[in-house]
């Protein structure tokens, strides 16, 4: 009868010492997946190969519910037979949530634009600025690049005047093929970034509307010192809804959802696979040690009372 108590305290003992290590391993694994949720994004892009093309459709694969991997309009700007940039236009869904009449929120799949420029050669940008060529190259003085849209139909009542930045105001995704290195002092030019904006057009805009790329140095007609046009296109199916189109065939995205970005994966093979071994083998070998001393122990002690007998 001792000796089956004994047998079931080992058995629980046993399984106590297995399940210790176990649940370190699991208690790491879900600490590791916590903590480096808010480095995940760096990670995936630094993933992909150095291209600013490459990096541009790795991020549109992350934020975007689904985009047109063609592009909606693209067009090399040439200045005396030099490519000065790249211009693009895409079409991507977002979702947001919105409330229908009966005050219930709903999925809204919202048509988007999408503005990118790259592949600039800063030095044909400021020859477009300023045809005279008196305006040199500075890396803290470049121009900033505006798209205006206007509606072909109604130009005065509707129209848009957008900002090209960076995704998001805080995403770099570098562009490679720009040039040059240094401005005209020798000076590093250290914001070679592809340019973005993007735009859900009012749903009042006609389809028929006039994209303008251009260079100002002040919005107010009246303060800017230059108005320089990169390029002018028209186009009259410049939808304002989705439901005017149909985006089943755009490639699926992300949304920045990290699980559709593949952070799981991503976290178990780069962190969470030998931090959890490490913890796994770590109380492994303390419980193992803890189970060894209380068997020589309990070993000792049924000696000492089979030799009082």
């Amino acid at each position: 009868m001792k000796k089956s108590k004994l047998s079931i305290k080992k058995l629980i003992l046993m399984a106590i010492c297995i399940l210790i290590p176990l649940l370190s391993g699991y208690f790491i694994a879900t600490y590791a997946y916590n903590r480096y949720q808010p480095y995940y994004f760096s990670e995936y892009m630094d993933l992909v190969e150095e291209d600013t093309e490459a990096k541009l459709e790795a991020y549109l694969d992350y934020y975007t519910y689904s985009y047109d991997k063609i592009p909606y309009y693209e067009q090399d700007v040439m200045k005396d037979d030099v490519k000065a940039l790249t211009f693009r236009i895409y079409r991507a869904i977002l979702t947001s949530q919105k409330l229908d009449n009966e005050q219930e929120f709903y999925t809204s799949y919202d048509l988007t634009y999408i503005f990118v420029i790259f592949d600039i050669n800063y030095e044909k940008l400021i020859e477009i600025q300023d045809p005279t060529g008196e305006t040199e190259l500075h890396y803290n003085t470049i121009p900033t690049i505006y798209i205006r849209l206007e509606d072909t139909e109604y130009p005065t009542t509707y129209n848009d005047t957008l900002t090209m930045s960076i995704p998001q105001d805080i995403v770099l995704i570098q562009d490679y093929n720009s040039s040059p290195e240094e401005d005209s002092r020798g000076k590093e030019m250290n914001s070679r970034y592809l340019k973005w904006v993007e735009k859900q057009i009012n749903v009042n805009y006609s389809d028929s509307i006039e994209v303008e790329v251009f260079m100002t140095d002040s919005l107010t007609e009246e303060e800017a010192t230059y108005h320089s046009t990169i390029l002018t296109v028209t186009k009259n199916d410049f939808y304002q809804a989705s439901s005017q189109l149909d985006f089943s065939a755009y490639t699926r995205g992300a949304e920045s959802d990290l699980a559709a970005a593949g952070y799981l994966a991503h976290v178990i093979k780069t962190k969470i696979w030998w931090q959890s071994l490490i913890a796994i083998v770590l109380m492994g070998l303390i419980s193992f040690s803890f189970y060894v001393v209380w068997n020589a122990e309990e070993a000792q002690n049924t000696q000492k009372k089979e030799s009082k007998k």
